[in-house]
């Protein structure tokens, strides 16, 4: 490892601690939402899936209860600090992906200054975990790429764990997948086990889950999977979701984010993917789903929260590259 990636790592870790403690007071002080209260409920009875969503978040409440108590900070503590991680992890994705320093900097603060994060990053919703852990799916196929085979099993325990967070986590194999085609780089290993291996160990990790929905009358499949149900068209959905994220996303990332993303596709047309691809393309077919869904139904401004940290990485690369 080069002393200039020492550097930039480091460089990652002080901004990824600096947004940790910022976010520990209201982390501590400020009063449970409905959701957060509703979550806490789980956490005094463990299990596998529960009405709404798969385990991840119960089982994070508990884990802080247990280190700091039953308090608001008990109740947040793990969220607040997956958020810090996520940050550096996103930042080190950059440089793994061969993007430079500014690069990795800049994808790491801007991910922090959506306003999705920057107001609700404390909070103890089953976006915290889904989003690291779908970050950290990432981070294990970038290294992997880099010829370090084994990294893909890392990635698919990593894919099932975001599963157990949020049912999103089912769009990253297809993500992962359109990358592969679309990069002539990643295509080899459409041929190789790994990737396979990966995929099963994720659904490996994931079948608790499915054991448990079994047991209940599939419950939760019922109430996330319904919500795919066809309904009529209301098109004036399609602005509300566009417009709540271009404010959500933080209009600066929106607009480089957008930028970069079209770029991008351009590029792996004419034969030279960017090293952002992966980013994108794995995030590309949760937004489809998402837009497709915002033609009958509201979709609500959290829900994308798994894809902020690939897009801020995809606007930090292009804001680079377009000279910003």
């Amino acid at each position: 490892m080069t002393l200039d990636r020492k550097s930039a790592q480091l460089a990652l870790l002080w901004i990824a601690l600096a947004a940790t403690l910022v976010r520990l007071a209201p982390a501590a002080l400020v009063h449970l939402t409905e959701d957060e209260a509703y979550y806490r409920l789980w956490a005094q009875h463990l299990q596998w899936g529960y009405y709404d969503h798969p385990p991840m978040t119960a089982w994070w409440i508990a884990l802080g209860q247990a280190m700091v108590g039953d308090t608001p900070l008990g109740v947040r503590l793990l969220p607040t600090l997956a958020v810090g991680a996520t940050t550096w992890l996103l930042g080190d994705l950059a440089l793994q992906l061969g993007e430079n320093r500014a690069t990795a900097l800049r994808a790491a603060v801007w991910y922090n200054a959506t306003l999705l994060v920057a107001v609700g990053g404390f909070l103890a919703t089953p976006d915290a975990p889904t989003s690291f852990f779908w970050v950290l799916t990432l981070w294990s196929i970038a290294r992997a790429a880099q010829g370090r085979a084994a990294w893909w099993l890392a990635a698919g325990a990593a894919a099932g764990l975001a599963l157990l967070s949020k049912y999103s986590g089912l769009f990253l194999a297809p993500g992962v997948l359109l990358w592969m085609v679309m990069d002539a780089k990643a295509r080899p290993w459409l041929r190789r086990w790994q990737p396979w291996a990966a995929a099963l160990i994720a659904a490996a990790v994931f079948a608790p889950n499915i054991w448990w929905n079994a047991q209940h009358h599939w419950i939760t499949f019922a109430k996330q999977f319904g919500r795919a149900a066809p309904e009529p068209l209301q098109l004036g959905r399609v602005p509300e979701f566009l417009l709540t994220q271009f404010f959500l996303l933080n209009p600066l990332v929106a607009v480089f984010g957008v930028r970069g993303a079209v770029q991008a596709f351009i590029d792996a047309r004419r034969g030279t993917p960017p090293r952002s691809l992966l980013a994108i393309a794995s995030a590309l077919p949760f937004l489809a789903y998402l837009l497709v869904h915002s033609l009958h139904a509201r979709v609500q401004g959290h829900w994308p929260a798994p894809v902020y940290a690939p897009l801020a990485l995809c606007a930090a690369a292009a804001a680079e590259r377009f000279g910003a």
